[in-house]
């Protein structure tokens, strides 16, 4: 699971199968298509589209008063 994947589709769940050590995991995520209008915007999210989180540009110092 990555951090792109969590952004785009939410909270996931890992179930593993207590019989076999070899079958892979099942991951089911929190959201597994857009069915509301406001989990379109996971799509644009920083995070879902692999870009570092924003941070504000540093404000150049005032020069000391004399």
């Amino acid at each position: 699971v990555t951090k792109r994947q969590l952004a785009r589709m939410g909270s996931a769940a890992v179930f593993f199968d207590p019989l076999s050590a070899t079958t892979r995991p099942e991951i089911r995520f929190a959201v597994r298509q857009p069915y509301r209008p406001w989990h379109e915007q996971r799509r644009f999210s920083r995070e879902a589209r692999g870009l570092p989180p924003y941070q504000r540009a540093e404000k150049p110092r005032k020069p000391a008063v004399q």
